[in-house]
């Protein structure tokens, strides 16, 4: 676990989680509005859809696009604040019930191992395997070492 969030802790939606948001009544009737304006479109003729650019049809057919977007963008990032919520409100239960069971924990978090304690040293490893180019790389790469 990490200091301010749960690694555990969901980061994005899972399928069942985009099944809903895809199903939501808002964003299916701004679908239907955007197949209607196409099928208009498409009444009048004008095939492929960029045919119509500078119509109003066009422009309800692009507005209701857009609208789309953001609405399944903002039901989304909903939806993920709420799976976040759930896993926050459950965890305690879950790990309660897991330790009283007897199990141990599934994976034991460890820090990363630090490579570089000094910044010197992390120099150093850099310079090691590279030829100097010139006599400022190699007095540079003394003091370091010193």
């Amino acid at each position: 676990m990490g200091l301010l969030r749960d690694r555990r802790a969901p980061i994005e939606l899972d399928n069942d989680q985009l099944e809903e948001v895809r199903n939501n009544p808002k964003l299916r009737a701004l679908c239907n509005e955007r197949e209607e304006y196409k099928n208009c479109i498409y009444d009048k003729g004008l095939y492929p859809i960029t045919k119509a650019k500078g119509t109003k049809l066009y422009q309800q057919y692009k507005e209701t696009k857009r609208n789309i977007g953001t609405t399944y963008q903002r039901l989304q990032r909903e939806r993920l604040i709420t799976a976040i919520r759930e896993f926050y409100d459950l965890i305690d239960t879950i790990e309660i019930a897991r330790q009283l069971s007897g199990k141990g924990p599934t994976k034991v978090l460890t820090l990363p191992r630090v490579e570089f304690e000094l910044r010197e040293r992390a120099t150093i490893a850099g310079m090691l395997f590279t030829p100097f180019k010139n006599k400022k790389a190699r007095v540079k790469f003394i003091e370091n070492l010193a």
